[in-house]
């Protein structure tokens, strides 16, 4: 597209890329005459007008609202409703002009996805909020749309199904029950919270047929709210209760249901010891493994152990942490037998639990397990992360392990590597290494080899000197 010359138009420069031609030449005729006919601006397309909307140029944007208002393209709703706060006072009255006039006409389901934008406009200052508000509540709080209304509340969009639950609390006299049951229905989390206050204040008989419809409650904020409101009231069989507390999907729910036994704590035992003994599902198993290490009881550690060798990595990694999270003298000794676990998340989790819990691994016991494991470049990956986690001259010499990689995995493996090195050597380096690990180092990276002048250079050469002076 050829841009008029300043010698032209003086304008000409504004357009800012109208790389659309048919477009930018009714345009550049529109600036120079301030009009131009309908049929004109009905020709050009209505997306390209759509994208000039966010233009520097307030020209550009307004002659982008007049194509749109000639062409009536409704789909438009969403992008002009942010020109109604734009600061070009003609645009905000051309914006407010076509959004009056789509809200009363377009389609109601295509009114309820521009609801978040709609509203939106309350926080913006030169929108005139309180004039589009009054056209959208006209139509949206007729009689024929109060349907149409609580279907929105189901929207694929959380913005919309907020805005749709808004206008339905406006629009129908629920009870507290009738207020529940619709959250249930939207299956938003969003708005079962906000309904979980008034299931404290629900009557017993309906706290108890929610409980035989547990099924229904997705959100964790309604069950919790329903089993709490039945464990203070005493309703029931509590024993049930409990057992449905203990094993629920829900952390949080399943922390409460401990919580109310922490008395008897034997309850706890004997119900973890039972699913674990039994075949049931792996998800029920991990609940109790985590239940377990939740307790800190020694006399559960059998069953831990037990897990440990289980055929399943997700028990495996479950027991784990369980014994880590209380037995502290051996802790490192099930880092070190998690180290050869076949599966590789238990092995993350190992390096994981092990900066979690300040007991790093040694050198000579990541040896082997290297040496083992040379052909696979995610464990090699972790062990440079992990590496730098821990202490100085530790962590440089667990990535000197690196270098017992395989061919085939030391390339991919080298941009880690180097990575790790051009932060370590802008460390500060308080302490000085033991001789074993000075020595892997060496042996690893000599100094020599290194660019003159780099940060890495600098520290070994540094330290060197030192130990040469200390021998």
């Amino acid at each position: 597209m050829q841009t008029p010359s300043d010698s032209q138009y003086p304008w000409g420069r504004e357009v800012y890329g109208l790389h659309d031609t048919a477009y930018s030449d009714v345009y550049f005729a529109w600036r120079k005459d301030q009009s131009i006919p309908a049929a004109r601006l009905q020709a050009l397309s209505p997306t390209t007008a759509i994208e000039r909307l966010d233009n520097r140029s307030g020209y550009v944007r307004e002659f982008s609202l007049r194509v749109l208002m000639a062409q009536d393209w409704a789909d438009g709703l969403q992008p002009v409703t942010k020109r109604l706060n734009d600061y070009v006072p003609i645009n905000r009255e051309l914006s407010l002009q076509l959004v009056l006039h789509w809200l009363a006409h377009m389609p109601f389901e295509s009114l309820v996805d521009a609801l978040p934008a709609l509203y939106a406009l309350e926080t913006q200052s030169r929108a005139d909020f309180q004039q589009v508000l009054a056209a959208l509540q006209a139509r949206l709080l007729a009689p024929q749309n109060r349907d149409l209304v609580l279907v929105g509340t189901s929207h694929g969009s959380a913005k919309v199904r907020f805005q749709c639950w808004r206008l339905c609390l406006a629009l129908y006299d629920w009870s507290d029950l009738e207020k529940v049951e619709r959250t249930i229905e939207s299956g938003d989390s969003a708005l079962a919270r906000s309904v979980e206050p008034l299931v404290y204040k629900l009557a017993d008989s309906e706290l108890q047929a929610l409980l035989t419809q547990r099924h229904r409650l997705k959100a964790m904020a309604l069950r919790r709210a329903v089993y709490l409101s039945l464990w203070r009231r005493k309703l029931g069989d509590t024993d049930e209760l409990f057992s449905i507390a203990l094993w629920d999907p829900s952390f949080s729910i399943r922390w409460l249901a401990r919580h109310w036994s922490k008395d008897q704590p034997q309850v706890l035992v004997a119900a973890y010891r039972r699913v674990l003994a039994e075949p049931v599902s792996i998800r029920l198993k991990r609940y109790a493994l985590e239940g377990v290490g939740q307790l800190g009881r020694a006399d559960t550690m059998d069953c831990c152990e037990a897990a440990l060798l289980d055929v399943n990595p997700s028990l495996r990694k479950a027991a784990l942490v369980a014994l880590c999270s209380f037995a502290s003298a051996t802790r490192y000794a099930y880092l070190t037998q998690a180290l050869n676990d076949g599966d590789l998340a238990v092995v993350r989790m190992c390096f994981e639990l092990s900066l979690n819990t300040g007991d790093h691994l040694a050198y000579d016991d990541l040896l082997p397990v290297v040496q083992a494991r040379s052909q696979e470049l995610d464990f090699f990956v972790r062990l440079v992360e992990y590496a730098s986690h821990v202490s100085v001259w530790l962590s440089i010499h667990l990535v000197s392990l690196t270098r017992l990689a395989g061919a085939d995995v030391q390339g991919p493996l080298k941009p880690h590597v180097d990575n790790f090195l051009n932060r370590w050597g802008r460390q500060q380096i308080y302490f000085a290494p033991s001789k074993k690990q000075w020595a892997d180092v060496d042996a690893w990276i000599p100094y020599e080899t290194l660019a003159p002048r780099s940060a890495l250079r600098f520290a070994l050469e540094a330290e060197a000197k030192r130990m040469k002076a200390r021998s």
